[in-house]
């Protein structure tokens, strides 16, 4: 990992006790991110992107989660390992120098205060000053994201909002401090088209200002394409693939990855075939099978001799440069199958 990186993440392991059993959420994920540079990690539900990302801002309950690897912040003031720190260490950094836009606005906003009175207690948390300070920066970032008659609307309750509005609020309130990283959990999800473009350039706009370091979880393909920088896809747990986005869309690597892509529409090529579906249903993370876990959904398993892929798991290793894939097919097979 470069020495330049913001945020290192390695080998993490997030579990969860349960009465059927120890559910496996994600293991042994590593991945690392610059300051200016937007890292998507994409996914089918339950492939445990939201999880590490809530591990990273502390905000598993340590007392009902197992943890362990390392997350590390690359600092001014030197690098700081999170999973080890205090929960107080933690909740100073929280806000401040990471921040986080959580999935659904409506019920991650508190309905019975104004949006002004949240997003100023998220600002004088890490900052001195008064209610009066607080409310005037409020107003200054409703401005700054886009939000009309900021200093009427600063008084405004969320459920005066429309959604894309909602959205444009919680993302006044994640960079009232000028945090450093960014974690987006599916900032787009369930807007409009045109909405969805202008969140996604008001987060651009707001990463060129304050050099912020991003990462964007999604399931949308489209906003990857046009928004990240490099792309880590995620399958029960384990990142299977990661590549620079251009790389991932007309080089991937991992059968998963060539599923994902064949599995949505392209408006550049006239198709009357029916689009490709990925056969089966993720494993359980209670249960996974032995070897590759995608091994059970996977069309090209029987081109890797002796069942390797159903009785040893692959390692995560070089596919080019800056590409990395966790699959046993060689280089060439890949190349034919794509």
């Amino acid at each position: 990992m470069s020495a330049h990186n913001y945020l290192e993440v390695k080998k993490l392991n997030v579990s969860f006790p349960t009465e059927d059993g120890l559910v496996a959420a994600t293991s042994d994920l590593t991945f690392s991110l610059a300051r200016g540079e937007t890292l998507a990690i994409v996914g089918e539900s339950g492939s445990g992107k939201s999880v590490s990302s809530l591990a990273i801002m502390g905000l598993h309950n340590r007392a009902r989660t197992n943890i362990s690897g390392e997350v590390i912040l690359n600092l001014p003031t030197g690098s700081l390992e999170l999973l080890s720190s205090s929960e107080d260490t933690v909740r100073d950094l929280r806000g401040k120098e990471m921040a986080m836009i959580f999935q659904d606005p409506m019920s991650s906003l508190h309905p019975y205060f104004s949006v002004g009175a949240q997003i100023a207690e998220a600002w004088l948390l890490h900052n001195k000053g008064n209610k009066s300070d607080g409310l005037k920066r409020a107003i200054e970032m409703l401005e700054l994201v886009g939000i009309p008659l900021p200093v009427e609307r600063v008084h405004d309750f969320p459920h005066q909002f429309s959604g894309g509005m909602r959205q444009r609020v919680m993302i006044a309130m994640a960079l009232v401090n000028n945090p450093s990283l960014l974690i987006a959990d599916e900032p787009t999800t369930a807007l409009d088209v045109t909405v969805q473009a202008q969140i996604l350039k008001l987060l651009r706009d707001m990463q060129k200002e304050f050099n912020m370091a991003i990462i964007l979880i999604t399931h949308d393909l489209g906003v990857v394409a046009e928004f990240a920088d490099r792309v880590n896809v995620m399958y029960a747990g384990k990142n299977v693939e990661e590549a620079p986005v251009r790389d991932l869309y007309y080089k991937p690597a991992h059968p998963y990855t060539l599923g994902l892509l064949r599995s949505i529409p392209r408006v550049d090529q006239i198709d009357t075939h029916r689009l490709q579906t990925i056969p089966g249903q993720p494993p359980s993370l209670i249960n996974l099978p032995m070897g590759c876990a995608f091994a059970p959904r996977c069309p090209y398993k029987e081109l890797v001799p002796n069942n390797l892929c159903t009785t040893k798991n692959p390692e995560l290793s070089n596919f080019a440069d800056n590409h990395l894939t966790r699959c046993h097919l060689t280089h060439d097979q890949i190349e034919s199958v794509r």
